[in-house]
């Protein structure tokens, strides 16, 4: 019924959230990366 459909479009949306979170987290980590070797090539 229509109330399943919406639990499950609630699903799909959390569903959703999660992987962006996760997708910017990765983001986040490979500039931290990025900086500290372009740190370290200055600093030699």
């Amino acid at each position: 019924g229509r109330a399943a459909e919406g639990r499950a479009a609630e699903d799909r949306a959390a569903e959703g959230r999660a992987a962006e979170g996760r997708a910017a987290e990765e983001r986040a980590a490979e500039g931290r990366a990025a900086e500290e070797r372009a740190a370290e090539g200055r600093a030699v």
